[in-house]
């Protein structure tokens, strides 16, 4: 059967286009050994779908593989695995005690220091921060995501606070108005617009 492309057909705000569609139908069906995930990565080569740091939308094609799946445009698609593990449970440990408190002025802890959270030791202990000291407790973040841990300039180099900032969401009516943009405006400027997630 014919597929006919608009009615809102798009990934992450562009639009797709009928060879677009044609080449995730052809890889699809032409691999469909292959894991819904795998074929995620495999579309988003072939598509070039990256984030701005150069990395495969994977998450997001995922799901538009899913949703294209529902629509019964690829009805070959295999069925997603049910997720064997249990809810992600942020595990504390010494290194997100409090600390000595620091008081005074701001000016007292200058210069501020903000810290790019870039391993993997260094992300568990904002989540732990987030997870014992904010009020909303630590969620699994979606999408691209920055961190960051604010220290003093001091030599002790206490942390002074954590942000977490997450793309931006898709559609969101108060903010498109107070912008003012349009669909096209709009697409073409959120890669450039982010959401602070946690401070």
């Amino acid at each position: 059967m014919p597929v006919t492309i608009g009615g809102g057909l798009s990934f992450c705000g562009e639009e797709l286009s009928a060879e677009q569609l044609d080449l995730i139908r052809q890889t699809t069906r032409d691999c469909q050994g292959l894991a819904l995930t795998e074929l995620a990565y495999t579309v988003c080569e072939l598509l070039e779908w990256k984030r701005p740091n150069g990395n495969p939308k994977n998450r997001e094609c995922y799901l538009f593989l899913l949703s294209l799946q529902e629509r019964g445009w690829l009805p070959w698609l295999p069925a997603p695995k049910p997720h064997a593990g249990r809810p992600h449970q942020t595990r504390v440990a010494a290194e997100s005690d409090p600390q000595s408190a620091c008081e005074g002025a701001l000016g007292d802890w200058r210069p501020l220091h903000f810290e790019l959270v870039e391993t993997a030791a260094s992300r568990q202990l904002i989540e732990q921060y987030i997870h014992r000291y904010h009020y909303l407790g630590y969620r699994v973040p979606y999408g691209a995501q920055l961190r960051y841990l604010v220290r003093a300039g001091k030599a002790s180099r206490p942390v002074l606070g954590c942000l977490l900032f997450t793309s931006a969401a898709r559609r969101m009516a108060p903010r498109d108005r107070w912008i003012g943009w349009s669909d096209e405006t709009r697409r073409h400027g959120l890669p450039k617009v982010v959401n602070n997630t946690v401070f």
